[in-house]
């Protein structure tokens, strides 16, 4: 009992830090990107970059949203460059995904054998953002950012008010629905490079799925397209930034134990609870952001 109330009071300050952190930087705008030379890797700021990732990650992998919504302005502002920080935050995401679905599977939040239901439910998410992802791309060039962002604030802000009003929803699981959830958060994700996480664990809790397995698939699927990003960056010639990347993939897999004791410990409702506040939150400060 004890050490789970220490994981609980572990999770609610990374909650508390990662949220003030995002709504620090929507209401700023834009970060400030590195226009000199990126900052030393010194043994102080590997700390600060393991303690940012490892709180980042216990409230994604707990959440199934805000890692790189927040991990990545903190990063840009610091002073690094985008082609360092995307592909590590990438790698860092992807074995902390794979780490945290594991241990999400482990301790019965969620079914992730080959032939479950949780399991389809996830190839289907992941297969689909694949997809849909490339695609919206393509469209993102077409279309004014900021109707853009203002679709994907004003459909996040939705999702989190139908979780928060609908405390029943078990019977109306489908297929179906899912499909169109990794199609619609892929299509987010594309167009505006955020909108995924909250869309795909909002609208699977709106799909029938149980809210501490939706938390379990979404950090899965996560994963998957992780491995599909870097496949790309590879493929255009980008290299990972190791000295970058150490950190933060350390502070990823080491979060995993508490992001899942949370889950496994924390009543459904309350899981269910802080995903809608969490997609409230997001689609708020979008909201705000485009109005400043």
């Amino acid at each position: 009992m004890k050490r789970h109330r220490a994981f609980i009071g572990l999770w609610a300050l990374g909650l508390t830090v990662v949220a003030t952190l995002m709504i620090y930087f929507k209401l700023r705008g834009e970060p400030v990107t590195a226009t000199t030379r990126e900052p030393a890797i010194t043994p102080l700021v590997f700390l600060a970059l393991a303690l940012l990732a490892f709180l980042c990650e216990a409230v994604d992998s707990s959440l199934g949203m805000g890692y790189g919504t927040t991990l990545t302005p903190v990063l840009l502002t610091a002073g690094f460059h985008p082609l360092s920080v995307v592909p590590a935050a990438l790698l860092s995401q992807l074995l902390g995904g794979v780490f945290a679905g594991l241990l999400h599977h482990n301790y019965g939040n969620v079914d992730l054998r080959h032939s479950s239901v949780h399991a389809r439910v996830m190839y289907l998410l992941a297969g689909s953002g694949i997809v849909g992802g490339i695609l919206a791309i393509r469209l993102a060039t077409w279309l004014p950012e900021f109707y853009v962002r203002l679709y994907v604030g004003i459909l996040v802000l939705a999702i989190g008010v139908f979780v928060w009003s609908s405390p029943r929803l078990g019977d109306r699981f489908s297929y179906r629905r899912v499909l169109g959830l990794g199609l619609l958060a892929a299509f987010n994700k594309g167009m505006s490079a955020g909108g995924y996480g909250p869309v795909v664990t909002g609208g699977q809790v709106l799909a029938g799925v149980d809210s501490k397995a939706a938390v379990g698939i979404t950090t899965a699927a996560e994963a998957i397209t992780c491995v599909a990003a870097l496949a790309a960056l590879y493929v255009l010639g980008e290299n990972i930034n190791w000295s970058l990347a150490v950190p933060l993939c350390l502070g990823a897999v080491t979060s995993a134990p508490v992001a899942v004791n949370v889950v496994k410990t924390l009543p459904h409702h309350w899981i269910q609870r802080a995903i809608a506040v969490g997609c409230m939150l997001l689609g708020t400060m979008t909201l705000i952001n485009l109005a400043a």
